[in-house]
């Protein structure tokens, strides 16, 4: 079974061809203050028939007790996409009092209903035996941010190991929130002599406490031996820079 989380460190067009659906958007930010209908669209990768069930499930990386499960209701359950088709589908949220502060997080399940597998016999003078037509279930996890009021960032970065492998820099991270949303901590790496600089996402902190993040960055095999920069920060402050021997 494929199972994809987004919103993570996924880039989208380098999957596609290797699940038999897709989901857009990957994500969703909503009001938790207010009810809302929401649309995502599921598009069949495959020349196949394809059956996918939905489902809310809670997200126990940001924490079990953060989750608006009973808030999402999703419509319809089940769907079936004739070979490279698309369709609609819709949740309702429904705001919570006792959730109306910080942030809460839900995924919705996009799960394949996999098909009948045949079992096909065959014999001749020597052998006899059974062969089965296998294919992998393709499940992803849409997440689903409910901000609230007094959104409170406030958190730390550490233990922040940096390890090259051949062109790709490998960062691995302790993430430490210590408010009441999750902090997105962001990278940038940078030719300090150069024009070359490479952006993206490290990964995310639960909504508090501690948890770690790691993130796998392919760079230019041209820089070796070049000067490089290492900087982590978010939308408030800067956590780590340092230099990459590279």
């Amino acid at each position: 079974m494929k199972k994809i989380i987004f919103g993570m460190f996924l880039t989208l067009t380098s999957i596609v061809s290797a699940i038999s659906f897709t989901v857009y958007p990957t994500r969703f930010e909503i009001d938790s203050k207010a009810v809302g209908i929401y649309e995502a669209e599921v598009v069949n990768n495959t020349q196949e028939p394809l059956r996918v069930t939905m489902y809310v499930e809670e997200d126990p990386n940001f924490g079990k007790d953060y989750n608006i499960n009973e808030n999402i209701v999703v419509v319809p359950k089940n769907i079936s996409l004739k070979p490279g088709a698309s369709q609609t589908v819709r949740f309702r949220f429904k705001p919570d009092k006792n959730k109306m502060n910080g942030e809460y997080k839900s995924n919705i399940i996009f799960k394949e209903i996999p098909l009948d597998i045949k079992s096909v016999s065959k014999a001749n003078d020597n052998t006899e035996g059974m062969t089965s037509n296998v294919r992998f279930i393709t499940e992803m996890a849409i997440p689903v941010y409910a901000l609230g009021e007094n959104l409170q960032k406030d958190g730390e970065l550490s233990n922040v190991k940096v390890v090259t492998a051949g062109n790709v820099v490998n960062v691995e991270a302790d993430a430490i929130s210590k408010g009441n949303t999750k902090l997105e901590f962001l990278y940038s790496i940078k030719e300090m002599n150069g024009s070359y600089k490479s952006e993206g996402v490290l990964g995310y902190s639960t909504r508090n406490g501690k948890n770690k993040i790691s993130t796998s960055i392919p760079l230019d095999g041209k820089l070796k031996g070049k000067k490089l920069e290492l900087r982590i920060y978010d939308s408030q402050k800067e956590y780590y820079k340092n230099k990459i021997n590279f």
